[in-house]
């Protein structure tokens, strides 16, 4: 698993999502196995540092789908980048803290068909599926009160920062992306 480094329940996604992130997944799972008999708040929280670009979408969800299924808290870092499918995943975690120069991209990622017709009309709409789930996770996660402003934000490029200095109207914490503002406090 190439992204994923366990050093004592701390894990760091530092590279572009692929395939074999679903290894975080498993490992999820499991380390919820071994620690089920340690009463929840006794529990090693498991740490995603996350600095990347993004990538693929269907591994992403898995890990999504075993973070929000985890009852071993995960926390999630956003070091300075989390993008797309690495957005997704630090979304997903309990708690959550950024650098001061995060950010982070939202958006609905980007695909293509082939085949006959009915072929790509088939992945058109298990792609519209996957987006529709996307969409309801980031609704639910995100506390989104104003439909139509999500709408209109996700359907382009979606950039939101924890420097608003320079003028920036995307911030991070508007949209809580973030649960906690000290990023130091999951170092410990």
């Amino acid at each position: 698993m190439k992204e994923c480094q366990k050093l004592s329940g701390t894990i760091g996604i530092i590279v572009a999502i692929e395939e074999d992130i679903i290894g975080l997944a498993r490992n999820i799972v499991r380390w919820n196995y071994e620690d089920r008999d340690i009463p929840v708040e006794e529990r090693e929280p498991i740490k995603l540092f996350i600095n990347s670009p993004g990538g693929v979408l269907i591994p992403t969800m898995a890990v999504c789908d075993a973070i929000l299924s985890s009852t071993t808290p995960v926390y999630g870092i956003n070091m300075h980048e989390a993008a797309s499918a690495a957005a997704f995943i630090f979304i997903c975690c309990h708690r959550r803290v950024a650098m001061p120069n995060a950010y982070f991209l939202l958006h609905l990622g980007s695909g293509g068909t082939g085949g006959t017709f009915q072929q790509s009309r088939a992945q058109q709409e298990d792609y519209n599926h996957h987006m529709n789930a996307v969409i309801s996770m980031l609704e639910k996660r995100l506390n989104i009160d104003d439909k139509e402003e999500f709408e209109r934000l996700i359907d382009g490029e979606w950039y939101l920062y924890m420097d608003t200095t320079n003028g920036s109207k995307s911030d991070a914490r508007r949209f809580n992306l973030i649960t906690d503002e000290d990023p130091t406090m999951f170092w410990k």
